[in-house]
C-alpha cells in the first residue's frame, strides 16, 4: 500500500511537471510567435517606408539596410551587408564625412544630423539624415542606427519660395520703394509689409499680425484725416480705384508724405471683404516740390529786389547830374553832387560784384590768390572799408585782438571781403549809437573771429536758412537798408573755400546777433631779407608823356574814361571798333592800350594779336577790359598778348598803377 502511494505520488508529480513543461513550451511558443509578429510588422513598416533605414556596426559597416535604400543604391542585400560607404561607391569626401560623424556619435553618445546631395539610381537628390547611438543592456554603444529622408522636393519648394520672395522684393525696390498693404474689411484688420509698417509707425509684430484700421488712421495728419476717411468709406460703398496722398505723423513728431493706391475686393454677394493696395513714401518728392516752389518764390522776390536796388541809385544820380549841369549851382553843391554820384555808383558796383562772385563760386570758376598772413590784416582792411558807415551811424566799435599774431593761409582780399560783408550787415542792422564787437580767439589749430552786435537780431526760425541764397530776415528792413540777400551766401562760400566754417547765433528779434568765422591756423611765414615794398615813382618817369588808346564800342564808357585821363594830363585817343583802332595807330603810337573784348567784327583778342604785329607798338602795354572774368577768359587774354585782364566796371584805382608801370617802362626805354 505504501509502495502504491509513493508510486502514485511520483506519477502525479511527473504529470505536474509535464503539464508545467507543456505550459512553458506553449508560453514560449506564444512569445516567440508574438516576437515574430512584431518583427514582421516592423520589417513590413521599414521595408515599405520611402525613408532609408540602416544600421552601422562600430567599424562603420552596414549590418542592416531596408529595401528603399537598397533600391536607391541599385544593390542586393548580399552586396550591401558588411560594406562601408566607400566600398558601396560613395565619393571619397562623402564617405570620409560619414565616418567622422559616426566616430563623433560614438565619442559623444549623442545623435548627429545633416543634409547632403547624393547621386544614385534615382539621380542627384538632396537627403536629410540623422545618426543615433544604440545603447546595449550593459550601457555600451552596440551600433549606430540611421534614417535618411529625400528632401529634394521640399528644398526645391523652399528655394522657389525664397526666389519668389526675392523677386517680389526686387520688384518693390525697382518700383521706387513701393510697399504692400491690405485691410481685411470683415475682420477690421490692417496689415502691411515692413516698409509701410515703418511709415505708419507700426512695430514688427503689429505689421505682421495686423491691427485695427482705426489705430492706423490715428497716425494720419489732422488736416488730412477727414478727407481720407470719407474717401475710404466711398470706395467700400461704391467701389472704384482708390488713390490718395497724405501726411503721416511719425513717432518722433516729424511728418512724412505717402502715396497710396488700392481697390476693394468683394465676395459673391457684393460685400466688401478685402481692400488691398500699394503705397510709397514720397516725402523726398514732396520736399523737392516745396523747395522748388520756395526757390521760385525767392527768385521772384530777388528779381524784384534787384530791380529796386538798381533803380534806387538812378534818381539821386540823375538829380546830381542836373546840379552839375546847372550854371547856378554853388561849388559846395557841385562837390556834394560828385560825392553822391561816386557813392551810388560804388553801391551799384558792389551789388554787381556780389552777383558775379556768387556765380563764379557756384560754377567753380573762382581762383584764390593765397598767401600766409596775419588775420588782423584782413580785419583791418575790412574795418577800413566799413568805417564810413560805422561813423555815419555813430556805432561803438570794439576790437579784441588775440594775444599773439595769428596766421592763416588764404586769400587776403577775399577774407577781407568776408569780414567787410559781416561788418556791413552789423552796421546796417544796428541802430544809431549801437555797439559792434570784433573778438579774435584761438585754439591750437584754429582761429575764431566773432563779430557781434546789439542790433535787429534774427528770428529763431530764420537761423537755419540765414546763409541760403536770397534769404532775408525782414524784407521791408532789407529793402530799406539796401541789399540783395546774397551777401551771407557769398560769405559762407568764401569761408568754405578756405576750409573754414561760419555759424550765426541770435537770441531773437531785437536782441542782436553774432557771426563766428572759424579758420585753420598755420605757422608764421619765414622772415625774408627783402621786403616787397612798392617802389617810389621815379621823378623823371612821372614827367614823361603817356599816350593811351581806348577801344570800346560803349562810347559813353570810353569817352568818360578819356575825359578822366585827359584831366590827368594823359594824351588819349578813342576808337569804336578794331578797324578804327588799326587805322588810328598809323598816326598815334599808344604806350597803353585798353581794349574791350566784346567788339563788333574783330574781337579784342584778335585785335591785340594784330596790333602786336606792328613794330612801332613793341613796348606798348595791352590791357583787356571785359565783363568776363573767369579763368578761361584770363588764360585766353594772356595767350593773345595782354599783360593784364580787368573786369568791368573798371575803376581808376586799377588804371593808375598800370599808368605808373608804363611810365617806368618809358623811363628805361625812352622813345626816339
Amino acid at each position: 500500500m505504501e509502495v502504491l502511494s509513493r508510486t502514485a505520488a511520483i506519477v502525479i508529480e511527473k504529470e505536474k511537471e509535464a503539464r508545467a513543461r507543456k505550459q512553458a513550451e506553449q508560453a514560449l511558443l506564444q512569445g516567440t510567435e508574438s516576437l515574430n509578429k512584431q518583427r514582421r510588422l516592423y520589417e513590413a513598416a521599414i521595408s515599405n517606408t520611402p525613408d532609408f533605414i540602416y544600421v552601422f556596426n562600430l567599424e562603420g559597416r552596414f549590418t542592416y539596410v531596408n529595401d528603399a535604400l537598397l533600391e536607391s543604391w541599385g544593390r542586393t542585400w548580399e552586396e550591401a551587408i558588411g560594406k562601408t560607404c566607400l566600398e558601396l561607391g560613395y565619393e571619397q569626401w562623402h564617405a570620409d564625412m560619414h565616418m567622422r560623424e559616426l566616430e563623433q556619435v560614438i565619442k559623444t553618445r549623442k545623435p548627429i544630423r545633416g543634409d547632403v546631395p547624393f547621386t544614385g539610381a534615382n539621380g542627384r537628390r538632396i537627403y536629410d539624415y540623422i545618426f543615433v547611438p544604440v545603447i546595449g543592456d550593459n550601457g555600451e554603444i552596440e551600433a549606430i542606427a540611421g534614417t535618411t529622408r529625400d528632401v529634394t522636393e521640399r528644398r526645391q519648394a523652399e528655394e522657389n519660395a525664397r526666389k519668389a520672395e526675392e523677386r517680389q522684393r526686387l520688384a518693390l525696390e525697382a518700383s521706387h520703394g513701393f510697399g504692400i498693404w491690405e485691410w481685411d474689411v470683415k475682420n477690421n484688420i490692417f496689415t502691411a509689409d515692413e516698409r509701410l509698417g515703418c511709415l505708419f509707425g507700426l512695430s514688427p509684430e503689429e505689421t505682421r499680425m495686423g491691427i485695427p484700421i482705426e489705430k492706423v488712421l490715428l497716425s494720419i495728419h489732422e488736416d488730412d484725416i477727414d478727407r481720407i476717411k470719407q474717401h475710404i468709406e466711398e470706395k467700400v460703398r461704391d467701389g472704384g480705384q482708390y488713390s490718395e496722398e497724405y501726411r503721416i505723423r511719425q513717432t518722433d513728431g516729424s511728418v512724412r508724405w505717402g502715396s497710396f493706391k488700392g481697390r476693394v475686393v468683394r465676395d459673391d454677394n457684393g460685400e466688401a471683404v478685402k481692400f488691398p493696395g500699394v503705397g510709397v513714401d514720397i516725402t523726398g518728392e514732396k520736399n523737392a516740390i516745396l523747395a522748388l516752389q520756395e526757390a521760385d518764390r525767392k527768385k521772384d522776390e530777388f528779381l524784384a529786389t534787384l530791380a529796386h536796388e538798381l533803380r534806387n541809385p538812378l534818381a539821386p544820380i540823375r538829380n546830381a547830374l542836373h546840379i552839375l549841369k546847372s550854371q547856378s549851382a554853388s561849388h559846395l553843391h557841385q562837390k556834394n553832387a560828385h560825392h553822391l554820384i561816386e557813392k551810388q555808383v560804388t553801391q551799384m558796383v558792389r551789388l554787381v560784384d556780389d552777383l558775379m562772385d556768387v556765380s563764379r563760386i557756384t560754377r567753380g570758376k573762382i581762383n584764390l590768390s593765397t598767401s600766409v598772413f596775419n588775420i588782423e590784416e584782413a580785419l583791418i582792411a575790412a574795418i577800413e572799408t566799413i568805417q564810413p558807415l560805422i561813423d555815419e551811424r555813430q556805432h561803438q566799435l570794439t576790437v579784441n585782438s588775440a594775444e599773439e599774431p595769428v596766421f592763416v593761409h588764404g586769400d587776403l582780399v577775399r577774407l577781407s571781403q568776408v569780414f567787410a560783408n559781416i561788418l556791413n550787415n552789423a552796421a546796417k542792422y544796428t541802430g544809431i549809437n549801437g555797439s559792434i564787437t570784433v573778438e579774435v580767439t584761438t585754439t591750437q589749430d584754429a582761429v575764431n573771429i566773432a563779430i557781434a552786435d546789439d542790433g535787429a537780431g534774427i528770428p529763431a526760425d530764420m537761423l537755419p536758412n540765414i546763409f541760403d541764397m536770397f534769404s532775408q530776415v525782414d524784407d521791408s528792413l532789407e529793402h530799406a537798408q539796401g541789399g540783395l540777400g546774397i551777401g551771407l551766401t557769398l560769405v559762407q562760400q568764401l569761408v568754405a573755400l578756405h576750409d573754414g566754417e561760419i555759424r550765426a547765433t541770435s537770441d531773437g528779434l531785437g536782441k542782436g546777433s553774432c557771426f563766428t568765422v572759424n579758420l585753420p591756423r598755420c605757422s608764421a611765414p619765414a622772415e625774408t631779407a627783402e621786403h616787397n615794398t612798392a617802389s617810389e615813382p621815379d621823378d623823371k618817369a612821372s614827367l614823361l608823356p603817356v599816350n593811351v588808346l581806348i577801344v570800346d564800342d560803349n562810347q559813353d564808357a570810353a569817352v568818360t574814361m578819356a575825359w578822366i585821363l585827359e584831366a590827368m594830363d594823359y594824351r588819349v585817343e578813342v576808337a569804336e571798333d578794331a578797324t578804327e583802332a588799326l587805322q588810328m595807330v598809323e598816326q598815334f603810337t599808344p604806350d597803353l592800350a585798353l581794349l574791350d573784348i566784346g567788339l563788333p567784327g574783330m574781337n579784342g583778342y584778335d585785335l591785340c594779336v594784330a596790333l602786336k604785329k606792328n613794330p612801332a607798338l613793341a613796348h606798348t602795354m595791352f590791357v583787356a577790359q571785359t565783363g568776363w572774368g573767369q579763368p578761361e577768359h584770363i588764360e585766353r587774354s594772356k595767350a593773345s598778348g595782354f599783360s593784364y585782364h580787368l573786369v568791368k566796371p573798371v575803376n581808376m584805382s586799377e588804371i593808375k598803377p598800370l599808368l605808373e608801370e608804363v611810365k617806368q617802362i618809358l623811363a628805361q626805354q625812352p622813345k626816339h
